[in-house]
């Protein structure tokens, strides 16, 4: 029996299809891709340092101090050491040397700005200040400071993307740094008149 009322008609799913292809999914997918990309670059960096770096044995095992170790600067830190050989304990009878982290920061600044007056591209320093002592707290290592820069452009059209991308090259900044102070470790105990003495201790 007809009553006269239009039929409604069946959905067929092709009303999310456009979505696909809209401006914000089409950043949004550039932004993740961006992300997959950087971070396989990143993931290998402790193996990178297996075969480049060789510390002396002042370094066998590290006490780490100035620092959270399970923070992701200080799992940046163990996992360097680790993959240079080196081992990280918090026991102070065990330790042959204390890296001691004594400054961090991260400052945001900005580089540029539009015609409207708002900020269009920015810079990153990071900076991490370390020292080393042996564990009767003698100086190995002196304090040093590692200077990370980076800048990037910021999309006010794509905040979203563009937060993701400055949270990925901050981490990015920590990751360089922590590479960055295992070699000026290296360097500095190859000179350092304390650490040869635990070296030569060690081989005799």
């Amino acid at each position: 029996m007809k009553t006269g009322l239009p039929r409604r008609r069946r959905s067929t799913g092709k009303l999310s299809i456009p979505t696909l292809f809209s401006p914000l999914h089409a950043r949004l997918t550039a932004a993740l891709l961006f992300l997959a990309v950087l971070s396989a670059l990143t993931s290998g960096c402790g193996f990178q340092l297996r075969g480049e770096l060789e510390l002396p044995s002042a370094m066998d095992a590290v006490m780490l101090q100035g620092i959270d170790r399970y923070s992701e600067q200080g799992q940046d830190i163990v996992v360097s050491l680790v993959a240079v050989g080196s081992r990280v304990t918090q026991d102070p009878v065990d330790a042959t040397s204390v890296l001691r982290i004594t400054h961090r920061s991260m400052e945001r600044r900005v580089l540029s700005v539009d015609a409207a007056g708002k900020a269009n591209e920015y810079e990153l320093i990071y900076r991490l200040s370390f020292l080393l002592e042996d564990k009767t707290g003698e100086i190995l290592v002196p304090t040093q400071t590692i200077l990370q820069v980076r800048d990037y452009i910021f999309d006010l059209d794509n905040v979203l993307g563009k937060s993701e991308e400055e949270a990925l090259l901050r981490r990015q900044l920590e990751k360089d740094a922590a590479l960055r102070m295992l070699r000026r470790l290296e360097a500095g105990l190859r000179v350092s008149p304390r650490a040869m003495l635990m070296n030569s201790s060690v081989v005799g």
